[in-house]
């Protein structure tokens, strides 16, 4: 009994000194990584990349006009109040229009991981043909925060534009990018924004701004493990890789 009871010790020594080794390992790849991409220059523009997406998403709106002739909606990306004033100053812009602004960016703890947390990939490289370890600090959850404003001389053409934009979303709509395919985007708010401080004899522009949250996450730069075990630094990986 006291043999077994020894022998249940030492291994549970053993798994101790195992787990505490590979925590110090852990630790030792974290910093390496921190270090690594405190001297490196990887904006990856993540915002930007979005942005261009909800651009082309947006730019399939129309309108129907009393003929059943099919209008597509000119879209603009701008501060709202500049551009259309500049349009209808420059081009005589035809109404209604539709303008997408980037507003703010929150960091979302609640989706977020422990700091220090590596994450673990193993990636097959057709450069290489061969699969590949990759790992990475965590990423950043951050929720972004669009506003699409929508001009119009008639109540009609906006209910055609907002119905529009409200069934993209059921109850989210996919923004696939360059840095994942699942980024889920939420409708989260519909509001009158029409100026109404007109004078007499000027037109009165009929304005909605739809209120849009995108969650997704800020990566991390990747670095490869080499099969010596080193750590080869790459914060873009550009061959193309499936993960396994």
């Amino acid at each position: 009994m006291f043999g077994k009871s020894n022998q249940s010790l030492g291994d549970g020594l053993l798994e101790s000194s195992g787990v505490s080794k590979l925590l110090r390992i852990e630790k030792g790849v974290h910093d390496k990584l921190v270090k690594m991409h405190t001297k490196q220059n990887d904006i990856l523009e993540i915002y930007t990349d979005i942005l261009r997406e909800l651009e082309h998403i947006f730019g399939s709106l129309y309108r129907v006009d009393d003929e059943n002739k099919i209008i597509p909606i000119k879209r603009l990306h701008a501060n709202p109040e500049r551009v259309v004033a500049k349009q209808f100053q420059e081009d005589n812009i035809v109404l209604p229009v539709v303008s997408l602004e980037q507003d703010i960016s929150n960091i979302d703890q609640k989706r977020g991981r422990y700091s220090p947390v590596l994450v673990h990939d193993v990636v097959w490289s057709d450069r290489y043909q061969r699969a590949r370890r990759v790992l990475s600090l965590s990423p950043t959850p951050t929720t972004v925060t669009y506003k699409v404003h929508i001009w119009a001389k008639y109540g009609e053409d906006l209910d055609q534009i907002l119905e529009q934009i409200s069934l993209m979303f059921n109850p989210s709509l996919n923004i696939p990018n360059k840095f994942s395919s699942e980024t889920q985007a939420f409708l989260t708010k519909e509001e009158d924004t029409t100026d109404t401080t007109y004078s007499d004899g000027e037109d009165r522009i009929l304005r909605r701004t739809a209120e849009i949250q995108v969650e997704t996450y800020i990566p991390s730069p990747k670095a490869l493990v080499t099969s010596t075990g080193e750590i080869e630094y790459t914060p873009h990986i550009e061959f193309d890789i499936t993960t396994l």
